[in-house]
């Protein structure tokens, strides 16, 4: 792009250069376009973006740079775009980011960072972000370790996605300063137990994946005692027990608890029932419970349905389920699905499935 755009009128929106084999926006290549709103140079082989280049664009609101080779970014390249509201780097070649790279994008609410080779983040890296950004996503990355100046001040963040960023070591505070954190996902890393046991998060997390942390047994289960806690997401993650992440904290703990993901943690029973009443079991919301690829043999008591008022859906396919006798599910009144499939039953006994919808 060595040509200036100015021959364009000033009067275009939308500008598609997506797909192409461009190496190089110079700093005169969008010279006239600030009525310029989006502008797609995704998918091409753009390698590093100077100070100058979108200088000219103060109206743009939408910036896609995905896919391209990316590995500079000098600070102050995007300090002309004060409306921007949504920016894409994913998949490029960037390894670091710098103090003040977003300077000047006051207004930016959605950063998409994934999928390139981001190892370390300077403080103050996001500081002009800090009322604007509501969704940051940085999966697919080399972070290792996560430290507590990463996201201080992004007060307003609504959504952090860290999936596969090889995190081994998380600061316990990092996400306590996130007090409008909704979503936070940790999943595909090498969190130990003893790392997500000291994590402090705040009291506004709806939904939380730790799923696939290799090695990974969970032991207090402390974050379930955030009370708005409704989605959680613990599948292929070593817990050994079903029991503990719905009763080892106090009886308020699943007070909010909506849906729960626990496949493929090699559980060989729902509760340990033989010990454990029915009656100090109470998650009064849980509508969905997904316990796929255990290791479970048997059914839990038919009184365990009492516990769970609200539920509708069932998963226990692929476990080791021989037998359903009669009146298993009969406590469970608003139960709209259940998944039984590949398992090992042969028979069902008469009434097995009464009062199932």
């Amino acid at each position: 792009m060595s040509d200036s755009l100015s021959k364009f009128p000033s009067s275009l929106k939308y500008l598609q250069l997506n797909n192409n084999t461009i190496y190089t926006v110079h700093n005169d290549s969008l010279t006239g376009q600030s009525g310029l709103e989006i502008l797609w140079l995704n998918w091409n082989k753009i390698q590093k973006l100077t100070k100058q280049v979108f200088a000219s664009c103060s109206g743009l609101q939408k910036l896609y740079l995905e896919n391209n080779e990316i590995s500079s970014i000098e600070v102050g390249t995007f300090e002309s775009l004060s409306q921007l509201i949504y920016l894409n780097l994913e998949n490029n070649n960037l390894n670091h980011l710098s103090e003040g790279v977003f300077r000047g994008v006051t207004s930016l609410a959605k950063l998409y960072l994934s999928g390139n080779h981001l190892m370390d983040i300077e403080p103050a890296s996001f500081s002009s972000l800090s009322l604007s950004l509501r969704y940051l996503s940085m999966s697919n990355n080399q972070l290792y370790v996560i430290r507590n100046h990463f996201f201080t001040n992004l007060s307003n963040l609504d959504e952090l996605y860290l999936s596969n960023v090889m995190v081994e070591e998380i600061d316990p505070l990092t996400f306590s300063y996130l007090t409008s954190l909704t979503i936070l996902d940790l999943s595909d890393n090498n969190l130990s137990s003893d790392k997500l046991d000291t994590l402090a998060l705040p009291s506004t997390l709806k939904h939380l994946n730790i799923s696939s942390n290799n090695g990974t047994s969970l032991k207090s289960y402390h974050f379930l005692s955030t009370s708005s806690l409704s989605i959680f997401d613990a599948s292929f993650s070593g817990i050994s027990s079903y029991f503990k992440i719905v009763s080892s904290s106090s009886s308020s703990s699943c007070s909010s608890l909506h849906t729960l993901f626990l496949q493929g943690n090699g559980l060989t029973s729902v509760f340990s029932e033989d010990t454990i009443p029915p009656s100090s079991i109470s998650c009064p919301q849980l509508s969905e419970l997904y316990l796929d690829y255990n290791l479970i043999e048997f059914l839990p008591k038919p009184e365990l349905g009492m516990s769970f008022p609200s539920l509708r859906v069932l998963s226990l396919s692929s476990n080791r389920l021989r037998h359903i006798g009669s009146g298993s599910f009969r406590h469970y009144q608003h139960l709209e699905k259940l998944n039984l499939s590949n398992n090992s039953l042969s028979t069902l006994d008469p009434g097995s499935l009464v009062n199932l919808r």
